[in-house]
């Protein structure tokens, strides 16, 4: 069995439990529709559970619901979330394998639902969930966007007013659409962006100005892989597809790629799991048959009695863990332990396999040489005549490697390449945080906006060359003077920012602006020229300059402009009484 086959059945029968998002946003019944529209576009959450005081869910309202709202009437957006919610509310067992749970989505068309343990809920999953896990990397390589059955985008004018875009969302029955600039340029209104409209009370104006964000596009030739990557890269939802002209054809989402190769993938997950059962079943017939096919497969593979004793193992496994068959046979599989998982998570894995006769999931164990390694592994059962499991079956895949190459495409993802500090995706995320973390604990946070003064000077003198070591070197500074506790990122060009959570006085903030002034500013040699430095720095408080990370950055940034009017080489509050009260 081809160890593309092998994860495709593991993400099959992967418990649901194990995607779900645990935090659960939730709302009274009483809750007015605007401001539970205000919560989902503050958390970026794309449905709230309705739940009355004993927190049982009554209902469920997403940003498709929300299309549904009249913006031309007040009273629609003030209106009780109960009396528009949708309910009952669709609930998964924790146990329920994603491939079931794929099938309820699709049968009930839903996008989200509630995950049980029969106790209490364990949160909510969604398409989005499943598409991030379902293991589809090899198929979609093989993929094109071309190759979708896909309807032609929806566009609008960018100055046609909200509500025609809202009802022309209606009618097309889209999640998006196509907004067109005076320029030819194209952005784009998603449901997201009706719920942040909703969130300010309705208020109406044109598509151009609700529309969030320039419109990504890719060539129809593009594979659905690649497209899947730009999707997380970014963090959007939806990619424009262009034809051969280059003209905007359609708009496909993480919705259209589960559509499109669902039916295939499921057929490619069937197929593997009957292969696997077939192998088993043989294995149980013949073990010199099985031994046969433990020569050819590239996973390693591992034979027990029903106490555990390794009987037989594969050259694959032998490849992977450094343990020759010798080593091997009448060890237990205790031999690979690494002392990385707790000794509950080894008895949970017993018990699961003596209740339900598998297990799978991901297990980090030590080579002979004793190098850690990750594995994905899977153990079946196979039971005797008599119902007992004479026999334990395990296959394992190394992942080591793409672990790692994971992690580092989530970190190039999140950090600014030539400084390695976080940068504007990243930051926004903490930063929303910080704010709502402050809220519930009636905590202060500060905002420092940091701008080089003059640098453009030191790029056209020194070179492009000379600016990115100059970069480096403040940014390595700023990591230094900033509390163990405080963030720092790189904006863009020579834009820097410092967010400091739960902070005291003005004087305390005021102290730590100066002290990034004074880590900064001086002569310094770059590129063997010496060069002097300074910078303006802005600076806005929460709660006092804004409650929402978006207005907090707006006025960080206007304080910064409002330093370099005073001769730069200073920092300056958004509030003027707060700079009264610095020292």
């Amino acid at each position: 069995m081809s160890e593309t086959k092998t994860k495709a059945m593991s993400q099959l029968l992967q418990p649901i439990k194990q995607i779900v998002t645990p935090d659960i946003l939730s709302c009274a019944p009483e809750t007015p529709v605007f401001e539970a529209a205000r919560r989902m576009a503050e958390t970026r959450c794309g449905s709230i559970i309705v739940m009355n005081e004993t927190g049982e869910a009554l209902g469920i309202w997403t940003e498709t619901d929300a299309l549904k709202v009249d913006f031309s009437d007040e009273k629609s957006c003030r209106q009780p979330i109960s009396e528009v919610m949708s309910q009952p509310v669709v609930t998964l067992t924790g146990e329920m394998t994603v491939h079931d749970a794929t099938g309820v989505f699709r049968k009930n068309n839903i996008r989200h639902a509630l995950v049980s343990d029969g106790k209490q809920y364990l949160g909510v999953v969604s398409v989005t969930d499943i598409i991030f896990n379902h293991g589809a990397e090899a198929f979609l390589g093989l993929k094109r966007l071309d190759a979708l059955e896909l309807t032609p985008a929806g566009v609008i004018d960018a100055g046609a007013d909200i509500r025609d875009a809202i009802n022309r969302m209606r009618a097309l029955t889209v999640d998006a659409l196509g907004v067109r600039f005076a320029d030819g340029s194209h952005g784009i209104l998603t449901q997201r962006d009706v719920i942040r409209l909703l969130a300010q009370g309705g208020r109406a104006s044109t598509a151009g100005e609700a529309s969030s964000a320039t419109l990504l596009s890719l060539p129809a030739s593009t594979s659905l892989l690649q497209a899947r990557r730009l999707l997380i890269q970014h963090q959007v939802r939806h990619l424009g597809v262009l034809d051969n002209a280059g003209q905007l054809a359609h708009i496909v989402g993480l919705g259209d790629i589960l559509q499109n190769i669902e039916h295939e993938f499921v057929l490619e997950l069937h197929h593997a799991l009957r292969e696997r059962d077939e192998a088993l079943l043989r294995s149980r017939q013949s073990l010199l048959l099985a031994d046969k096919v433990f020569e050819s497969t590239l996973e390693g593979i591992l034979i027990t009695d029903g106490y555990g004793i390794i009987r037989s193992v594969n050259p694959a496994f032998t490849r992977i863990t450094g343990y020759s068959a010798e080593e091997a046979i009448g060890q237990t599989p205790a031999i690979l332990k690494s002392g990385k998982q707790a000794p509950e998570f080894y008895e949970h894995l017993w018990n699961n396999l003596k209740k339900e006769g598998f297990w799978q999931g991901e297990v980090i164990n030590r080579r002979k040489n004793g190098l850690l390694y990750t594995e994905h592994l899977s153990i079946t059962g196979i039971r005797d005549e008599s119902g007992g499991f004479a026999n334990y079956v395990a296959v394992f895949s190394d992942i080591t490697q793409r672990k790692q190459a994971e992690e580092r495409l989530h970190f190039l993802a999140n950090h600014d390449a030539l400084t390695g500090l976080p940068n504007r995706t990243l930051f926004i995320e903490k930063l929303q945080m910080a704010v709502m973390h402050a809220k519930s604990n009636h905590q202060r946070c500060a905002l420092l906006f940091i701008d080089l003064d003059r640098f453009k000077l030191v790029n056209d003198t020194l070179g492009h060359h000379a600016g990115d070591e100059l970069l480096c070197e403040i940014a390595e500074g700023l990591r230094r003077s900033v509390p163990a506790d405080g963030t720092v990122a790189r904006l863009s060009g020579d834009e820097f920012i410092i967010l400091l959570e739960n902070v005291g006085t003005v004087q305390q903030v005021a102290s730590q602006a100066q002290a990034v002034l004074d880590q900064i500013s001086g002569e310094t040699v770059v590129s063997g020229q010496e060069v002097f430095v300074s910078a303006s720095v802005g600076i806005s408080m929460y709660p006092e300059d804004g409650t929402s990370a978006d207005t907090l950055l707006v006025n960080a940034d206007t304080a910064m402009y409002r330093a370099k009017e005073r001769g730069k080489n200073t920092f300056q509050f958004y509030t003027a009484d707060m700079n009264a009260r610095a020292p």
